[in-house]
């Protein structure tokens, strides 16, 4: 059998659900994409089968979107039958099962996703898009985007955004908020050109991603960090945070810049071996750090020095913890000379 090939481009999650329902089935991609065609179509399975790549089911997609507008049955086309002769009538049960093609595709996606041409009539929704909008896909699908339950500032935003989109031919990014009856929702998207064989553009694909749990997370992580801060900041103890394999000084209170006689900058600048002194560092490699990745925290009592050489006797408890994504020493130094 005669085959074609033609460049395609899906958007990540796209296939990565592609992939995620291949690999629940134990079939290749290749193979999954070509039993859904086939059953859709309702064509018999060929003895060779021919590699079908994604540029097929971007083709079905302009097939799709192209009838959708050259019938203008709009959002009547599934759920009524009213105003079309026994000509059409194939035509839309083709539409139908190109949209079960999609719809077993995409349902892999825990994220909405919209398909709409150049003029921002949606040409696909998927489930979890409806319910998010509150809308009958068969009433969403064939409607122009700005007809969409979304707020009139984010309609405005994905206005602007699919004439630049149209110009420069780029991907573009956003966010926006829906009011829920519980709480509001917060949700990030990409809309992403769907690109033609000449690198023109038929339409955009929008997909996006509910990032309440991650903001909410986020803030809750923002606060702990202000609040740890103060209280790390207002110790009257001599505290660092130390980066565990170069041993650089990342953070400093201000009671230890003081008692060191360094301005902070200066001191963020510096390694803890160079604020101790040489007896004190030397023992702090040999022994003390070898302690304290076995056991991940320790007490010991240490040298240091201030900025004018005058040594400084304290008691340093540490312990190994993470920040910023990095392992650290976090200590806590009381001078033993003031006690």
């Amino acid at each position: 059998m005669a085959s074609k090939t033609v460049s395609f481009r899906l958007p990540e999650n796209i296939v990565q659900a592609i992939e995620a329902h291949a690999k629940a089935t134990g079939k290749n991609k290749t193979t999954l994409i070509v039993e859904v065609l086939t059953q859709a179509y309702g064509l018999a399975p060929s003895p060779q089968q021919r590699q079908i790549t994604p540029t097929m089911l971007q083709q079905q997609l302009d097939d799709l979107k192209q009838q959708v507008t050259n019938l203008k049955i709009g959002k009547s086309y599934v759920s009524s039958r009213e105003g079309l002769n026994g000509d059409a009538e194939p035509l839309v049960a083709r539409i139908q099962a190109q949209i079960q093609v999609f719809d077993q595709i995409f349902s892999a996606v825990p994220d909405p996703i919209f398909v709409c041409d150049r003029q921002g009539q949606i040409v696909y929704m998927n489930r979890v898009g409806a319910r998010l909008l509150g809308m009958e896909r068969s009433k969403a699908v064939g409607e122009n985007f700005q007809q969409l339950n979304l707020p009139p500032p984010v309609i405005e935003r994905l206005r602007l955004q699919l004439e630049l989109t149209l110009m420069y031919g780029k991907a573009s990014r956003g966010e926006f908020e829906l009011p829920m009856l519980s709480q509001p929702r917060r949700y990030e998207y990409c809309l992403n050109p769907i690109l033609e064989s000449d690198s023109s553009i038929s339409g955009f694909v929008v997909i996006a991603r509910d990032m309440t749990q991650y903001k909410e997370t986020e803030l809750a992580l923002r606060d702990a960090e202000a609040q740890y801060r103060h209280l790390f900041e207002l110790a009257n103890d001599l505290r660092f945070i130390i980066n565990a394999s170069t041993y650089e000084i990342l953070e400093v209170n201000s009671q230890a810049s003081k008692r060191l006689g360094y301005p902070r900058k200066e001191i963020f600048r510096q390694s803890f071996f160079e604020i101790s002194s040489p007896a004190a560092a030397a023992h702090y490699k040999a022994a003390i750090v070898t302690e304290l990745e076995k056991t991940g925290s320790g007490i010991f009592e240490h040298t240091l020095r201030h900025k004018n050489g005058q040594e400084i006797r304290v008691e340093i408890s540490s312990r190994l913890i993470e920040f910023r994504d990095q392992l650290v020493f976090e200590c806590s130094a009381r001078d033993l000379i003031k006690d």
